[in-house]
């Protein structure tokens, strides 16, 4: 029975919105910048607001694309540290998406999160300092991992995440993050610095690493590391707010992991020998490494 011109401007019309959905996922799959993921994830909310009910269907396609995109790097693969991945500046714009939209099957939690994303990215901008490299980031885990076991402990079940990219961040010179809590999976954020003055871009990624290290050994990042209070009490510091602790902790972790040969030059500061043996034992002591600070 031939379809009358009606029903037929209606497929048509949903053939339509069908391929305009295909290709506002498409958006969002081959962006390899920032910019081509704003035009992505702004093509997607404003498909969503004029066609709400294809929006189920659109979050389905865009599950199956960020998990397409993300498979080379949701497992271990062979690297130079233990449990560690790199995800280059060409593939990090979409493997940050679960970090901001929620892959799970409401498609308003999903439309929530890609505005939350899309304000993130709002806050970047074209890149200013030159960033940490992967031979340098390599040489900051290689000294964690042998002094302290860090990545052990960081990345016990699932790798942890360094993403890098092209672009300086309105706040942060670098992040740390958590892709998933419930295994304790951290995420590393690696931006071009806004500014390196104060301490290098080297020294930044360690701190980072030193914040992952804190989330791992606690839980919880407001929970602070075991006997720290005490250990700052020692040398007569007394931190008044968990903000504080937290960068101070950050701070010791990083200290200690750039102490040694090839890295001290990265320190920010001249640090005597026993001030930087300090920092190495109580970070020794929190990671199981050595005796009680």
């Amino acid at each position: 029975m031939a379809l009358d011109e009606r029903t037929k401007k209606q497929m048509e019309a949903y053939k339509k919105r069908t391929q305009m959905m295909l290709g506002v996922v498409s958006k969002i799959a081959k962006a390899r910048t920032l910019d081509e993921l704003r035009s992505g994830v702004t093509a997607f909310i404003e498909f969503s607001d004029a066609n709400p009910k294809l929006k189920s269907q659109l979050c389905d396609h865009l599950v199956e694309i960020i998990i397409e995109a993300s498979k080379p790097y949701i497992s271990p693969l062979p690297s130079q540290n233990k449990n560690i991945v790199f995800v280059p500046p060409d593939a990090a714009p979409v493997v940050m998406i679960p970090n901001y939209v929620p892959i799970v099957d409401s498609e308003d939690m999903m439309y929530d999160g890609s505005s939350r994303l899309l304000a993130k990215i709002s806050e970047f901008s074209d890149p200013m300092e030159d960033a940490a490299t992967e031979e340098e980031m390599n040489a900051v885990l290689d000294s964690a991992q042998t002094k302290f076991k860090v990545i052990d402990i960081v990345a016990p079940s699932k790798p942890l995440m360094i993403l890098s990219f092209d672009n300086t961040h309105a706040i942060h010179n670098c992040e740390c993050g958590v892709s998933d809590p419930s295994v304790r999976q951290s995420v590393i954020l690696v931006y071009h610095p806004r500014d390196v003055s104060g301490c290098d871009r080297v020294f930044i990624f360690a701190h980072e690493i030193g914040h992952a290290l804190h989330f791992a050994l606690t839980g919880n990042i407001d929970v602070v590391p075991d006997r720290f209070d005490a250990f700052n009490e020692a040398l007569g510091i007394n931190f008044q707010t968990i903000r504080q602790k937290q960068e101070a902790f950050a701070d010791v972790a990083a200290f200690a992991m750039l102490n040694n040969s090839g890295l001290k030059k990265h320190l920010p500061h001249q640090f005597s020998d026993t001030m930087l043996g300090l920092y190495d034992r109580y970070i020794g002591y929190v990671t199981g490494n050595h005796m009680k600070p």
